[in-house]
């Protein structure tokens, strides 16, 4: 397949060395999937000349950006890798209508340092900024701020893209593309929306050593809408984070209504989750979970988690949570769990091959209708999400 690709783009840029390929198996996910060949186009139309030669040969394909997937979504068995690294420019920035366009290859931290010029920012972020914005529309992902400001898809107003064939979309119906995991097309760029930069004004911190007080405040709290953010955290990680001993909550306000004011303060609170995520991998504590459960169940996976000794954090106001495990063993298990309480796995960063054992109908059916119509021949990363035909 190399020598067919090389006559797309130049040789430097497609390879079957040892070192790359090894590079392009792992993602963030930790599996190892060894892919037949990597190729970076450098130019949309390459991007399209890649995927029909690819498509002709009836041979796997799987996107890349650069390769901070949890879950496996950018990793695939003997497949061409294609990665968007060079495909990463800024196209248009309209000011009258807060949008800008962007290639799938841009990362966050990119945009939101050319969108810092004019006060604005593309306010859905994850842990880390380095994820690319083709990833992030793939993924459909959930921010620390998505209890006010939604899910990435509510913040996409238009999405071009080839489907496994080469064929060229253009849409506005972002439900066709975006949440689906690199399965039925390649995102070739997009326009998003953008806000002026958010802060939040104020917050307040809540803890105490019974749970239950603890949800019941949640509780009030989700019905005040100048709160953006509820932060939680179970004993071991507030320790972590450097709170008393107990259970806390953290609430962020779009107004002065929180009892801590000052800037550096909110800022220093903002990036807790963040830091005992990093506290706890320096433990042994490797794999992230992501799960979600109904309110009325937070209680039930929290005590759960601590008899099984699994740390865990996350948003109440999201009602998504991140247990911290050491195997993957004790990672499906809770996963399991999550899902006998009513809940779902997946939730804040998607499925993929890590989880699709437990990923829900609803998933899996949304998935296998788009590929019908954009991937019959199941090139566009076979069995990530399911196992289509």
């Amino acid at each position: 397949m190399k020598k067919a690709l090389e006559g797309i783009v130049t040789p430097v840029h497609v390879s079957e060395d040892e070192v790359d390929l090894l590079a392009h198996s792992y993602d963030a996910s930790g599996l190892h999937l060894m892919p037949g060949v990597v190729v970076w186009p450098g130019s949309v139309d390459e991007l399209r000349k890649v995927i029909v030669r690819l498509h002709t040969a009836k041979f796997p394909m799987v996107v890349r950006g650069f390769g901070t997937n949890t879950v496996g979504s950018s990793i695939a068995r003997g497949a061409a890798v294609i990665s968007l690294q060079r495909l990463r420019a800024i196209l248009r920035f309209d000011q009258k209508n807060n949008t800008v366009t962007v290639q799938a290859g841009c990362s966050l931290a990119e945009l939101n340092a050319f969108l810092k010029k004019f006060g604005m920012e593309f306010p859905v972020a994850p842990f880390h900024d380095h994820h690319t914005i083709g990833g992030l529309l793939g993924m459909n992902v959930l921010g620390a701020y998505s209890y006010g400001f939604g899910r990435v898809a509510d913040w996409v107003e238009q999405v071009e893209f080839f489907d496994a064939s080469g064929k060229y979309y253009e849409t506005k119906d972002v439900t066709k593309i975006v949440g689906s995991e690199g399965c039925v097309g390649v995102i070739v760029q997009a326009t998003l929306k953008v806000r002026k930069i958010f802060s939040p004004t104020s917050f307040s911190i809540f803890a105490t050593s019974e749970l239950h007080d603890l949800l019941r405040e949640a509780e009030r709290l989700k019905r005040d809408q100048d709160v953006v953010r509820l932060d939680f955290f179970d004993e071991e990680t507030g320790r972590i984070a450097g709170y008393k001993k107990g259970y806390v909550l953290v609430a962020f306000f779009a107004s002065h209504k929180g009892v801590f004011q000052d800037k550096d303060r909110v800022f220093e609170h903002e990036k807790k989750l963040v830091e005992v995520d990093a506290a706890l991998s320096k433990k042994g504590y490797i794999w992230r979970e992501d799960v979600h459960v109904p309110f009325n169940r937070v209680f039930d996976l929290v005590f759960w988690a601590e008899k099984k000794k699994i740390p865990i954090f996350g948003s109440l106001g999201l009602n998504a949570f991140f247990p911290m495990v050491k195997t993957q063993k004790e990672g499906l298990e809770i996963q399991k769990k999550a899902k006998e309480f009513g809940g779902r796995v997946g939730f804040v960063g998607g499925v993929g091959r890590k989880r699709k054992a437990l990923a829900g109908k609803e998933v899996k059916e949304k998935i296998k209708r788009l590929k019908d119509q954009y991937d019959y021949y199941n090139l566009l990363n076979p069995g990530c999400v399911l196992d289509y035909r």
